[in-house]
């Protein structure tokens, strides 16, 4: 019963459930992955090589350091948000979040974790950016235009 509930969980989660073995670099991923990157597992491998090939190159830096919080002991978790390629070549934002799994002599031995797609988020929040920025451009022009005009209509009356 117990599996079934987790796997209905994990099904009804868009995105995907991992677990890594941190000692063998190991990974193992819900059905979610596929239809959220378009790989099948057999595609990719178990190891955690193949999905840092396809992190976007900007983004690979605050990955690093957010692992290198786990490994010191730092940090029992992390959330980053980041850009992964999809099989057909364009780039998915993610939400990442993961929990550190310790052993018994309190290094990490797993991560725990799930990834959303944010993708739909992420547009809309430059598309609001966007148009933030033309109203904002268009407020500068109207005030620019306005004092234009004043300056004119100063001009005769002196």
């Amino acid at each position: 019963a117990s599996e079934m509930r987790y796997r209905l969980a994990a099904r009804a989660l868009l995105g995907y459930i991992y677990e890594c073995e941190l000692s063998t670099r190991k990974v193992e991923r819900s059905e979610g992955f596929t239809k959220m990157l378009g790989f099948r597992p057999e595609e990719t491998g178990d190891r955690t090589d193949w999905w840092r090939s396809r992190i976007h190159p900007e983004d690979a830096s605050a990955i690093d350091a957010a692992v290198s919080e786990i490994y010191t002991g730092r940090s029992d978790n992390t959330s980053l948000e980041y850009r992964v390629r999809h099989r057909d070549g364009h780039f998915v934002w993610v939400w990442d979040h993961c929990i550190a799994v310790r052993g018994t002599d309190g290094t990490p031995a797993r991560l725990v974790g799930n990834v959303l797609d944010i993708s739909a988020r992420k547009q809309a929040e430059e598309e609001r950016i966007a148009l933030l920025e033309g109203e904002r451009s268009a407020r500068t022009e109207a005030e620019r235009a306005n004092r234009v005009k004043e300056e004119f209509l100063a001009t005769p009356s002196h």
